[in-house]
């Protein structure tokens, strides 16, 4: 994910959807995302975690683990 504009913001509307291993991938695949919005989007630890949660509550990152 790579900001759209000169500003540093996420991409606005994107969505993420996560299918499979919930004991290994999962975990992984979530801390990668939060890892990269803090990276790219230029956020602190704190503020790329409240994006996730904000993506989360907006329905727009779904886990389908098991």
């Amino acid at each position: 994910m790579r900001p759209r504009s000169g500003n540093g913001s996420t991409a606005e509307g994107a969505q993420f959807f996560v299918c499979g291993d919930a004991r290994r991938m999962a975990k992984d695949v979530d801390g990668t995302l939060r890892k990269i919005v803090q990276e790219q989007g230029g956020k602190s630890v704190d503020q790329a975690n409240e994006y996730v949660e904000k993506l989360k509550s907006e329905k727009r990152y779904k886990r389908d683990v098991y």
